[in-house]
C-alpha cells in the first residue's frame, strides 16, 4: 500500500489529508490542481484561496516537524568487488539475487522502473553477488551501484 500526505489550506483553514492506494501505482494520488499553485475560489460572495502542498513520508515511525524536512544525505558504502551500476536515474522495483547468490554475465540482478517502463538491469560481471546496496522502492541516479559482484 502507497501513502502520499497532502497540507492542504483553504483560506485561514489548513488540514492534512492522507491518500492511500492498495495498487502499484502511485500516479492516481496525484491531486488534479498542480501540487503547490494557489486557486481561487468563490463561493458566495466570499473568496478563498485554495493551496495543496505535498508532505513528504517516511518509512519508519512518524515525527511531527513545523520545519520542512532537510535534504536527506547519501550514504557513503565502503565497496569491493565489482559494481553493477544503474544506466540510467529510476526507481527500483525488484531485486533479483541474494547475497551469496552465483551470477553470470548477463543475469538479470535488479529491475529498475524508468519512464513507466521495467528495466531488467544484468551484472556485466561473473561472480558471487558480495553486497546489495539498493532496497525495493529507492530512487537512483545514473551510474549509482546497485549490487557488488566478486
Amino acid at each position: 500500500m502507497k501513502q502520499r500526505k497532502f497540507r492542504v489550506s483553504l483560506g485561514e483553514k489548513v488540514n492534512e489529508v492522507s491518500v492511500e492506494s492498495y495498487d502499484e501505482t502511485i500516479e492516481d494520488l496525484k491531486p488534479k490542481l498542480p501540487v503547490g499553485d494557489e486557486l481561487k475560489i468563490l463561493v458566495g460572495n466570499e473568496e478563498y484561496s485554495l493551496r495543496i502542498e505535498e508532505i513528504p513520508v517516511f518509512a519508519g515511525p512518524q515525527i511531527q516537524t513545523t520545519a520542512p524536512p532537510s535534504k536527506p544525505e547519501k550514504k557513503i558504502v565502503e565497496v569491493k568487488g565489482k559494481q553493477v551500476k544503474a544506466p540510467m536515474r529510476g526507481i527500483i522495483t525488484k531485486i533479483l539475487v541474494a547475497v551469496g547468490d552465483k551470477v553470470k554475465k548477463g543475469d538479470p540482478v535488479v529491475v529498475l522502473e524508468a519512464m513507466k517502463m521495467e528495466n531488467l538491469i544484468e551484472s556485466p560481471y561473473q561472480g558471487t553477488v558480495k553486497q546489495i546496496l539498493v532496497s525495493v522502492g529507492n530512487n537512483v541516479a545514473t551510474g549509482d551501484p546497485l549490487v557488488v559482484v566478486e
